[in-house]
């Protein structure tokens, strides 16, 4: 059963965090009141969260980069418009997915 008290839902991953621990090392070691440290802040201030925008991202676009990175042998400045436009797609991709780390940057 889910318990926003301690767990944060991105895109139907569910991660769970010991709140008791995460209130003591952060008033410990950071100095934050135990008060303002829940899940969302844990999350979203990057301290236990995905290293990607979201779970398996690296594996996911290694295939896409790899054929614009060919097109750097043939022609710099058509590399680097597809390189933006393939990042613009995917973050507006990823937005409309609703992935929490997207929906920040």
């Amino acid at each position: 059963m889910y318990d926003s008290e301690v767990m944060l839902c991105d895109n139907d991953w569910i991660i769970e965090y010991d709140m008791e621990l995460a209130r003591g090392l952060f008033a410990k070691k950071l100095q934050i009141d135990p008060d303002d440290v829940d899940p969302e802040f844990i999350f979203d201030k990057g301290y236990a969260c995905w290293q990607e925008m979201y779970p398996g991202e690296q594996e996911d676009i290694r295939e896409d980069r790899q054929k614009i990175i060919e097109l750097l042998q043939q022609d710099r400045n058509v590399y680097l418009q597809a390189m933006q436009d393939w990042n613009i797609e995917r973050i507006e991709r990823l937005k409309s997915a609703g992935w929490r780390k997207v929906q920040q940057a």
